[in-house]
């Protein structure tokens, strides 16, 4: 599961861009260079070429792979000669304390293997590739590429920015969230609307240690409707156990499950009727995504409460994984667009102001519960 720490936004305002400047002097005072913001937090740029993307990512990712792999190969011998000086210095200073020329030499080993070390370090800090401008880098060409679709408009990237617990806990998917981690958290519009998404991981802790619970793309978009509950919509691997599940929704004990079609289900609040705001076109959409090992995406949960939306889509560690040892290809990349996409499409489709009421669910009061006997 992914390491990175996690917080949540704020909506993105109207007035983001014109407060970038107000922001980056606040900044400046607070000990940060203007170059420093401007790197973590950026707006999107649209005009990329799409022919020479996947070649200026992977003359990237090439420099930085040999880099690494030179200052890797340079440590392990130089670690490999230091660690022989510094043996046979040693056995030459307690073989024989009282012979001068041994302490000599031990000691001018010793001392050797010092300088040598000092030396390395130097060398390594000079040709070892800045791996934090390398994932800016990549980050940064990846959101480019992501947000090219015309529906977008004022996305902002935000490499500092993080997710909180209390928002992803508040949609109601996961139970027992404790561990929480995100990068990239991008904000922005999509046909004129609010959205929000980055890259995600959840965990919970038991008695065995930590457990995963997602790791992968969340994506919030806001909706028009009013009404009391949830309803969560899964979509998984397998049904029957021919392959393991991820990511299941474990958040739905006050739930009802009103679906089950194959790898389909749908929980839905006591009382509130799902077809109300999930309509056939809406899960028609829904099922188009590909859940298989192979496409990458291993599961889908949709939460909807009246006025937010939110699409938690599970993924691999292959296609969330930045390019290093392997050719680039834009396959991956393609991929989580295309999805990302067709998530806010599936989200767009919410976007009715309407009042949904409830089925009034009975209760049992407390004068009508069996007494104890005295």
């Amino acid at each position: 599961m992914s390491e990175n720490k996690l917080s949540e936004q704020n909506k993105l305002d109207e007035n983001q861009n014109n407060n970038n400047t107000t922001n980056n002097n606040e900044n400046v005072i607070a000990g940060l260079s203007k170059e420093s913001v401007d790197e973590a937090l950026y707006t999107v740029d649209k005009n990329i070429d799409v022919n020479t993307f996947e070649s200026e990512v992977e003359e990237q990712r090439k420099q930085y792979f040999e880099k690494a792999n030179r200052s890797r190969l340079i440590s392990k011998i130089s670690n490999a000669i230091l660690i022989v000086i510094a043996v046979i210095g040693l056995v030459l200073l307690f073989v024989d304390p009282e012979n001068d020329v041994y302490n000599y030499v031990g000691y001018g080993l010793t001392g050797g293997a010092i300088l040598l070390l000092i030396i390395v370090y130097i060398i390594l800090r000079f040709i070892r590739p800045d791996a934090s401008k390398y994932i800016a880098f990549i980050t940064k060409i990846f959101n480019n590429y992501t947000y090219l679709d015309s529906r977008y408009s004022k996305v902002i990237a935000d490499s500092n920015e993080r997710i909180q617990l209390a928002q992803v806990s508040s949609d109601k998917v996961y139970l027992g969230i404790s561990d929480i981690g995100s990068r990239n958290v991008c904000k922005g519009y999509f046909n004129k609307n609010q959205f929000l998404a980055c890259e995600l991981s959840l965990g919970a802790k038991d008695k065995s240690g930590t457990s995963d619970l997602f790791l992968g793309k969340y994506i919030t978009y806001e909706n028009l409707l009013k009404f009391d509950g949830r309803i969560i919509i899964n979509i998984k691997l397998s049904d029957d156990g021919s392959v393991k599940n991820f990511d299941l929704p474990s958040d739905i004990l006050d739930l009802k499950e009103v679906v089950k079609d194959k790898t389909l289900t749908i929980y839905s609040s006591d009382g509130l009727h799902y077809q109300d705001i999930v309509d056939d076109k809406f899960l028609d959409l829904l099922k188009k995504f590909t859940v298989s090992n192979e496409s990458h995406l291993l599961n889908i949960n949709v939460v909807i409460w009246g006025g937010h939306s939110a699409i938690y889509l599970s993924y691999d560690n292959e296609i969330l994984s930045l390019p290093y040892k392997n050719v680039f290809t834009k396959d991956n990349i393609l991929k989580l667009a295309q999805d990302q996409l067709q998530a806010l499409e599936l989200l767009q489709l919410l976007l009715k102001d309407k009042h949904i009421k409830t089925d009034e669910v009975a209760t049992v009061k407390e004068e009508d519960l069996p007494k104890e006997n005295n």
